[in-house]
């Protein structure tokens, strides 16, 4: 038996691939490969967010419960004998931070040797430093829980201190590694995980999967000013901006610019990190990461950008929420003006 290791980095199209996976099962087995269902295989099928098919492994080896990751694996082998399979598929994007713990790689390589796993072929994205930190950003403030982004960079992302962890670790054991840069390209991706690393040729279905589209900064913006007044209201604003297809959207081009300034400045500490990623990179055929500003920035002029639907659909968020008797109509005052003024 073979085993399949697709172990992060997440905002790196992890959701996509897993609901490809998940729709595509009967190609999968015609390339004699297993992919196991999650426990929230209904969000994976359904091209929602979902922790992927490996997440009881990776909350087992971050506990230290490894009779846990023995008969998790060993389930999944005589579920693929049983159907004539010869690789095991396992994706969760929270696998490379379980194996930065307590020797948890270690552990998890005994295990195979233990179940008379033949390989294990370990597949991961890394994305260009300050478009990662910007993306995570999106995804981790689209409630309204985070009023800073200058805060948040500085105190509590730690993409970059988990990755020095596992390039530390990553060789510690004879697994076959396959890392990549990341695109925004789906078909790029698709080719790395399937053809490259899978080796295997099976015909996708075509019809297009959004996963978790982002926000937009200008979104969050309003989001978080609303979180101030009322979470509740940050929910509904959430709700209605997410429904609008990504291309659909006005581009904020100045917050963004003013972020990618205050992201390049924290993670510039980082950046022996970068290099030696990239030298790793390299080497494995990849192209390398990007960590430079572009030239031309303008910060002067930081607005909130909507188009009209937008607007629309902040102003619909607040009539749904007055209708549900949300307490917040005295309040809605002052954010509304300061979004009129945004706008002038």
């Amino acid at each position: 038996m073979e085993l399949f290791v697709h172990f992060g980095l997440y905002k790196t199209g992890s959701s996509f691939l897993q609901t490809t996976c998940a729709r595509n099962r009967p190609y999968l087995l015609s390339n004699s490969i297993y992919f196991q269902e999650s426990f929230r295989e209904k969000d994976m099928l359904a091209g929602k967010i979902s922790p992927g098919n490996g997440n009881n492994l990776s909350k087992y080896l971050r506990r230290n419960e490894i009779d846990q990751v023995l008969k998790t694996l060993n389930d999944w082998i005589k579920k693929a004998e049983s159907l004539s399979c010869s690789k095991i598929l396992i994706s969760d994007e929270s696998l490379i931070h379980a194996f930065v713990v307590d020797d948890a790689l270690k552990k998890f390589h005994d295990c195979t040797i233990r179940l008379g796993i033949k390989s294990v072929s370990c597949f991961g994205l890394f994305r260009d430093p300050i478009d990662h930190c910007l993306s995570t950003f999106k995804h981790r403030a689209k409630k309204g829980q985070i009023p800073s982004f200058e805060y948040w960079v500085n105190n509590e992302y730690e993409t970059m201190q988990r990755v020095r962890e596992f390039l530390f670790v990553y060789d510690s054991v004879p697994f076959k590694w396959f890392f990549r840069k990341y695109h925004k390209n789906s078909e790029l991706i698709f080719q790395y995980f399937f053809y490259d690393w899978l080796n295997c040729s099976f015909y996708k279905n075509r019809n297009d999967i959004w996963v978790n589209p982002s926000l937009t900064l200008s979104e969050i913006t309003i989001i978080q000013q609303a979180g101030l007044i009322d979470l509740r209201l940050s929910q509904y604003l959430y709700s209605f901006f997410h429904n609008i297809p990504p291309d659909q959207k006005e581009k904020d081009i100045s917050i963004e610019n003013r972020y990618k300034i205050i992201a390049f400045s924290a993670l510039s500490k980082y950046r022996d990190l970068f290099e030696f990623l990239n030298h790793v990179l390299e080497n494995m055929g990849s192209e390398t990461l990007h960590f430079e500003l572009d030239s031309g920035f303008d910060t002067h002029n930081e607005t909130i950008q909507l188009n009209t639907i937008q607007i629309n659909a902040f102003f619909y968020a607040i009539k749904h929420a007055s209708k549900l008797h949300v307490r917040i109509a005295d309040s809605l005052k002052s954010i509304i003006r300061k979004v009129i003024i945004f706008l002038k």
